[in-house]
């Protein structure tokens, strides 16, 4: 019982301690500069130097590869239709 009243003394003098040492504008210096670090990331990114484009996919490269390949293994990517007849995949549009 004396530890409880002890603790309850002891937490109501700390609670009015903490409320009391803070005073109104005593962050305004450290927001004063911590503003236009804020402001820092609502502005887009620049990149300097700026980024190279990406290279052009080597189409004639895959193609070669596919001509040189067994038919074995280009037959795992050619659809056929009803007829047995090739069908021509499409490309896909570069990104």
């Amino acid at each position: 019982m004396q530890g409880a009243t002890l603790g309850l003394i002891l937490a109501a003098a700390l609670t009015r301690e903490t409320t009391a040492a803070i005073a109104s504008g005593d962050n305004e210096a450290v927001l004063m500069q911590l503003c236009p670090a804020l402001q820092l990331a609502d502005a887009p990114i620049k990149f300097e130097p700026s980024l190279a484009d990406w290279p052009s996919e080597p189409k004639d490269l895959y193609r070669l590869n596919m001509s040189l390949a067994p038919h074995n293994w280009r037959s795992k990517f050619s659809k056929t239709d009803a007829t047995n007849k090739l069908i021509a995949a499409t490309l896909q549009p570069e990104i």
